[in-house]
């Protein structure tokens, strides 16, 4: 049987070079209804935690205009 070395392909992880993906054009994606519905979705999701947790601060970044 034969011992693989510790730079062996077989245990070395796969180096393809990841794709970043480009988030910026997300708005140009979405429509205008779907984007309020995820706003919506986002502020009664931040007030039942509010609900919950009282005394949490929770971060809210700010809505694009």
């Amino acid at each position: 049987m034969e011992k693989l070395s510790a730079n062996s392909s077989a245990s070395a992880p796969s180096s393809l070079p990841q794709q970043k993906l480009n988030t910026s054009l997300a708005s140009d994606r979405l429509t205008s209804s779907e984007l309020e519905s995820l706003q919506q979705n986002k502020r009664e999701s931040i007030a039942s935690l509010q609900k919950i947790f009282p005394n949490a601060r929770i971060h809210q970044a700010p809505t694009p205009a």
